[in-house]
Formats: structure tokens, C-alpha cells, sequence
């Protein structure tokens, strides 16, 4: 955050988008004759205001529950974890039903990095005992932005558990920023992308200083999407979101991280309204056309 301003805008935000998204729900309930389209059983937790899932819930008038007794149209495996533990009643439901993402319960970076070499042949994980060039560190669970850096003549280290070592990537996109590519993963759909700006000094933190709309053709080539998409097949990973970065010295992405609960950048901080207002209608329609399949 660079002012007081934003710090205080990204505190409220989630008070205000639980507003808005009671407003529009109250708006698409009274259009269906006072009742929910769709009911959603997220398991065994239910997204909360920071989830994009929430507000495209609310968009769609699609009612959200996480009572497995309860009747519901389609079912969404759901914990905000790194790796989700062994459920019985989730075990269950999915005997019975086809459930969203049941069968993406770790997404640690050590899984992504051992499949994403696995899909694409080459990888970004490193030994660092013998490698030589920059290489960075990372906890292998999610949401722990504690990076370090290495330079680029730094002496062989031994592995810590609960880390991951990968090559450092080369995804400067000026002399004083980087560029990651947020990808939205929604079946074999991918509507569209976000390129996401931060400062160079601060590149490994999630605290992007702009969010830009682009279409799966500006970044990905047709066979590097086919790629991606069979990736997420072998992760199972059929709702969520990728981290994909392009490494300017040999020009190849690379997956770095993995979300199945994803949130979204926040309105006038890291993105226009306008944009945002864009983003969040399509998310709600690729979503609409992935829970079809799951009927």
C-alpha cells in the first residue's frame, strides 16, 4: 500500500462488497419469484467476502450452504487451506455426486513444481546444494510471502523441510517492475487473463501495484494454453487460479503457485472500477457454464 488512503480502502472493502453483494443477491432473488437459481454446497466451508467465488455467487443469485443435508444443485470441495484434510462426509458426497476440485486437496508448491515439470517436460525446481545460478526460496505452503532471494553467486545451501527452491525467473518488465500473469482456470475454460505489476524490490509479496486485463491469446501461445489446460487436468484442478510467469532469457512460462480458493485484486488499488465491474461479470459467467457440467 503506498498511502493511508489505500491501507484504509483495503480494510473496508470487504465490508463494503458484503453490501453490495446482499444488495444484488435481494435483486436476483426478487427476479426469480423470491427464489435461489442454483443452491452451492461448498465443503466443507463456505467462501466468505474476500473469495471471488462469493460475489460471483451473489451476481448469479445462486444461494451458498455448507450443510451437507441440505439440497443443493452442484458441490464445490472448499477450505482455504494448503492442503485440505481427509473428509469423510466429503468422501461421501462425492460417491454420489460430481464435486468441483475433490481432487485438489494439496496445492503446496512442491506439488505444483513436481507436475508442472511432470506436464511441460522442464522445471523451476532447483537443488540447492549444487545449483549455481539465482535461485529463490519458498515455503511450500500458501500465502507466505516470507521469499528470499538469493544472489546470484550464492554458496550450496542445504534444503530446509517446508521449503521449496526454485531458479530465479527473469519476469521484469522494466527497469524498476516484474510482471506475473494471473490465469482464471474454470473447467477447460480460461476467460481471460490479468497481468499483474509490483516493484521490482518486492516482487516475491503479493502486493501488486496494477492489474491489467488481457486475453489468452496476448500471452499464451496455442500450444502453451493447451499446456496449461493439461495441467490442470494432472492437478485436478477443475476452479481456480494460476501464478504463471514468463522468464525473459529462454522465453518459457513457468506455474509457480496454485489457488483453489482465489480472491481477486480490489477495486480503485489494483484495478479501475470500470474493469473491475468487467472482471467480475465474466468470472460469473464462466462460472455459470463450468457448474453445468457438474449438474
Amino acid at each position: 500500500m503506498n498511502t493511508a488512503f489505500e491501507k484504509i480502502a483495503e480494510i473496508t472493502y470487504y465490508r463494503r462488497n458484503i453490501a453490495w453483494c446482499e444488495l444484488v443477491y435481494w435483486r436476483e432473488l426478487i427476479k426469480n419469484g423470491f427464489k435461489p437459481r442454483k443452491t452451492i454446497l461448498f465443503y466443507p466451508t463456505k467462501p466468505l467476502s474476500w473469495h471471488i467465488l462469493y460475489s460471483i455467487c451473489h451476481m448469479l443469485g445462486y444461494r451458498m450452504t455448507n450443510d451437507p443435508k441440505a439440497h443443493f444443485d452442484v458441490a464445490v470441495a472448499f477450505q482455504d487451506a494448503t492442503v485440505r484434510p481427509s473428509d469423510k462426509i466429503l468422501d461421501e458426497i462425492a460417491a454420489h455426486h460430481k464435486v468441483i476440485n475433490i481432487n485438489c486437496a494439496d496445492i503446496g508448491k512442491d506439488r505444483v513444481d513436481r507436475i508442472f515439470e511432470e506436464v511441460f517436460g522442464y522445471g523451476v525446481a532447483v537443488d540447492p546444494r549444487t545449483y549455481k545460478g539465482a535461485y529463490v526460496k519458498k515455503p511450500v505452503l500458501n500465502a507466505r510471502h516470507s521469499v528470499e532471494a538469493f544472489g546470484l553467486l550464492t554458496e550450496p545451501s542445504e534444503p530446509e523441510p517446508g521449503y521449496v527452491y526454485q531458479k530465479l525467473i527473469d519476469n521484469k518488465s522494466g527497469a524498476h517492475s516484474a510482471t506475473d500473469v494471473r490465469t482464471f482456470i474454470f473447467g477447460s475454460a480460461i476467460p481471460f487473463l490479468l497481468y499483474r505489476k509490483k516493484d521490482i524490490s518486492d516482487r516475491f509479496n503479493d502486493d501488486t501495484i496494477i492489474a491489467t486485463r488481457a486475453d489468452v491469446s496476448d500471452f499464451l501461445t496455442e500450444k502453451e494454453h493447451a499446456d496449461v489446460l493439461r495441467f490442470c487436468r494432472a492437478f485436478g484442478l477443475d476452479y481456480g487460479e494460476l501464478d504463471i510467469l514468463r522468464d525473459n532469457s529462454d522465453g518459457k512460462i513457468y506455474i509457480v503457485d496454485v489457488n483453489n480458493t482465489p480472491s481477486g485484486p480490489q477495486p480503485g488499488i489494483h484495478i479501475t472500477r470500470p474493469a473491475y465491474a468487467r472482471f467480475r461479470r465474466e468470472l460469473a459467467q464462466a462460472f455459470e457454464t463450468l457448474i453445468k457440467d457438474y449438474q
